[in-house]
């Protein structure tokens, strides 16, 4: 059951590019085409954050620091006010 559930977007992935690319091929109205290439942008979508997912993990930075109040504290320390804190260690 794990097995199917890790590769359900995938499939979904798939089975709507395969539903878009058969719009696309054989509807002759303008609307339908472009609905159908959405269908295929979207699965592409779908894929590459499927693709992407790790069920244990989480971002690099999980914290930003909040942005300069005043423009001459933001002149004086731009490169160290953006810079990404280092991240606590995982437990």
């Amino acid at each position: 059951m794990n097995a199917i559930l890790t590769h359900l977007p995938f499939v979904i992935a798939v089975t709507v590019a395969i539903a878009g690319l058969a719009v696309v091929l054989w509807r002759r109205n303008l609307i339908h085409v472009l609905m159908g290439m959405s269908l295929v942008e979207s699965a592409v979508n779908l894929f590459l954050v499927a693709l992407g997912y790790r069920h244990v993990s989480r971002a690099p930075c999980d914290q930003l620091p909040s942005p300069p109040s005043t423009p001459a504290s933001a002149t004086a320390a731009k490169a160290s006010a953006w810079s990404c804190p280092p991240c606590r260690p995982s437990r």
